[in-house]
């Protein structure tokens, strides 16, 4: 599904925002962050893997713990939904050091909503490629129609 403009990727966020178990405020932080735009989505499951390859906006210390800093709360709140949804998940202790901890915590709520954008990306390609499907069969039944009336009424008029 390709989008034309800013315009429609606003739209499928706001659409996105409306389906997914995460909170708005960390949404509309991530992709900030990450200075997320038309492109971005187009390539979605090709340039966002994992936040350790190197996304913008999360890729140095005073990147993601200032982002941390600013959304603890959010990303807290994120954590325990996503473990309440798979299970407890290994993550680094705050003691043994808070800067890994921090960046740890971010690139969690980065890939946690980019890894959501991208099923909701595929289940919507989905949604029109079945879509698109639905249509092309219908044409081909509307012409196979027509053309069957076409020959009846050819037939009839040689009578």
């Amino acid at each position: 599904m390709i989008l034309k403009n800013e315009q429609e990727l606003k739209e499928l966020i706001k659409v996105f925002k409306e389906n997914t178990m995460y909170n708005e405020k960390l949404i509309d932080a991530v992709l900030q962050q990450l200075s997320f735009d038309v492109e971005d989505w187009e390539n979605l499951e090709h340039n966002f893997r994992k936040a350790s390859d190197g996304w913008h906006g999360f890729i140095y210390y005073d990147e993601t713990t200032k982002f941390f800093d600013e959304n603890q709360t959010l990303i807290f709140d994120a954590l325990r939904d996503y473990e309440n949804e798979v299970g407890t998940i290994q993550k680094p202790e705050f003691h043994d050091n808070e800067m890994t901890y921090k960046n740890w915590m971010s690139w969690f709520a980065c890939e946690a909503i980019i890894f959501d954008l991208i099923d909701f990306k595929y289940d919507i390609e989905q949604q029109y490629s079945e879509l698109d499907e639905t249509l092309t069969n219908r044409k081909e039944q509307n012409e196979t129609l027509e053309e069957a009336k076409y020959i009846l009424n050819k037939k009839n008029n040689k009578k």
